[in-house]
């Protein structure tokens, strides 16, 4: 699991209002140009939600920022589709969604912080292959507010070469007024810090609904306020346990000549991760994670544990065998996120904790990628291999 060699673009999207809805959404970012005959390999995006800082309290706020980041996966699979831009197998275009809180300001060590969620002064010290704005009013402040951020970084030992495009949108009128905020589901079990958070699938040849989930997951956990590793590692971490189904349980699924093994899925899963939790970094690569694996009898002891380097958070990859992996062997363990469709399953996570005497997780639900009015479903899921979004 080295580090990756590549610089993806980044596209920075204009600032809207928190609460709009996807047409809005579609209406403001599109009609886009045909793409580039040369497309990058990675492509990440920057999306601004202003309702959120980086020491909030996450559970509060995860269905609105769920619902957005929701939204432009969504458009994402429409553009991809309307271009025939692939985004699974050979040649596809890597994109990944990062969260920004904008216009909040955290200007004391950016390279400290930890995605999937940043503050501009954080997302400037990224490696960037091409910068490319939107040229509205917004899109251009926002532009000009980062290349500024990246000059006054920089200014000592000089910028890594960037190239500023323009996506050249063909844009509507961007919207002034947002309307009332939407209310955010109620939390079960309590608002008390997520520290160790679950998630678990089969994760099958990553598509747009995994990267939607993981990055959901990674957001709910609330990591700030601990303090850097120390060398020895052993103080306290934020942890992110994600479940993979072993291949053995995969036997009689639907194609499974095709697949993927356990370690090709969690590595799959590992460099996503990697990619939207270590944008700002110091030096010319990322430092690769503390990586330990144990193989122990009985249920779920299959592990691989990665520390991230300066960050007192580990991310842990469980083989699971069942369907309930380590929530029902952990009682030390916050929350669950899960997608829409898998709801039932959370309900039974917890009645299984409460009949052991432990505390329910709190249940985090993201939406599932559907297919848009005028699409046919089945078509549109196939595309994107979302028939299978476990």
């Amino acid at each position: 699991m080295a580090p990756s060699e590549i610089k993806p673009d980044l596209l920075l999207l204009p600032p809207l209002p928190a609460n709009s809805p996807y047409l809005t959404i579609k209406r403001v970012y599109t009609p886009l140009p045909p793409p580039p005959s040369s497309l990058p390999a990675e492509l990440d995006i920057a999306l601004p939600l202003p309702h959120l800082t980086l020491d909030s309290n996450r559970a509060p706020l995860f269905t609105r920022t769920q619902r957005a980041l929701a939204n432009i996966y969504k458009l994402i699979a429409a553009v991809a589709a309307a271009h025939s831009i692939p985004l699974a197998g050979a040649n596809a275009l890597d994109v990944r969604v990062l969260i920004l809180a904008y216009p909040f300001t955290f200007p004391a060590w950016p390279y400290k912080q930890i995605g999937p969620t940043y503050s501009l002064e954080a997302l400037v010290l990224g490696r960037w292959g091409n910068l490319i704005a939107v040229p509205s009013p917004r899109g251009a402040a926002l532009r000009d507010e980062f290349l500024k951020l990246r000059d006054d970084w920089f200014k000592w030992e000089g910028a890594p070469k960037i190239k500023v495009i323009s996506a050249d949108t063909d844009e509507g009128p961007e919207p002034n007024e947002p309307g009332p905020e939407p209310a955010d589901e109620p939390v079960e079990a309590g608002d008390d810090p997520v520290r160790t958070v679950v998630v678990g699938g089969t994760f099958d040849h990553l598509h747009l609904g995994h990267k939607l989930l993981l990055t959901m997951t990674a957001f709910a956990l609330d990591s700030w306020g601990f303090d850097e590793l120390d060398l020895s590692g052993n103080n306290e971490k934020a942890r992110m346990v994600i479940g993979l189904t072993a291949a053995a349980q995969l036997a009689s699924k639907k194609y499974a000549e095709y697949l993927e093994p356990w370690d090709q899925r969690y590595r799959a899963v590992h460099g996503f991760l990697e990619a939207i939790l270590r944008v700002a970094y110091v030096g010319p690569t990322r430092d690769q994670g503390r990586i330990s694996e144990t193989w122990d009898e009985g249920p779920n002891g299959h592990v691989v544990k990665v520390d991230i380097p300066r960050q007192c958070m580990r991310i842990e990859y469980v083989e699971i065998w069942d369907p309930f992996g380590p929530t029902i062997t952990e009682p030390e363990m916050d929350a669950l996120v899960l997608s829409a469709e898998t709801r039932a399953g959370g309900k039974m996570v917890n009645d299984k904790r409460v009949e052991k005497g432990w505390k329910p997780l709190k249940v985090l639900e993201v939406d599932v990628l559907d297919a848009e009015e005028g699409e046919g479903g089945g078509a549109f899921e196939m595309r994107l291999g979302l028939e299978d979004h476990g």
